[in-house]
């Protein structure tokens, strides 16, 4: 009953960024990965995200966020991100999302093994498959 009393209120969240060119919310019961093609977006979708959860009196938990960069200047260095309330939200070398590690790099990149073991990996891939640009790492 949590998850689709979740979904309810975290459908306005999702449908936030479906006119935003580039910028995509995937959610998963409280689960939430925002995608996007450059920083400047993501700090975008960030705050509207963080407005939408404020509506429903939630907030980001920090200690669980990340950021992962993908792309040509993935190694780069980046400034810090913060959320509406001060604290910083960090660049990690990869990311875990229902069991799936994405990775930095200059393509998209996973690791399956800890899904392969969970059976999560369905979860993710139902969102994120895509023949021509899927990189394996397993």
């Amino acid at each position: 009953m949590g998850i689709d009393i979740d979904a309810i209120y975290l459908d306005d969240l999702a449908r936030s960024s479906s006119s935003t060119g580039g910028m995509y919310v995937i959610l998963y019961a409280d689960d939430i990965l925002l995608i996007t093609p450059s920083i400047c977006k993501w700090e975008k979708l960030l705050r509207i995200c963080e407005r939408e959860l404020n509506l429903l009196d939630m907030v980001i938990n920090v200690r669980k966020s990340c950021c992962v960069r993908i792309g040509s200047r993935n190694s780069s260095s980046c400034c810090s991100i913060n959320t509406a309330n001060g604290p910083v939200i960090p660049w990690t070398d990869e990311l875990r999302y229902l069991g799936v590690f994405i990775m930095r790099s200059r393509i998209f990149k996973c690791s399956l093994i800890y899904a392969k073991k969970n059976h999560s990996i369905d979860q993710l891939m139902q969102f994120l498959v895509r023949p021509d640009g899927l990189v394996l790492n397993t």
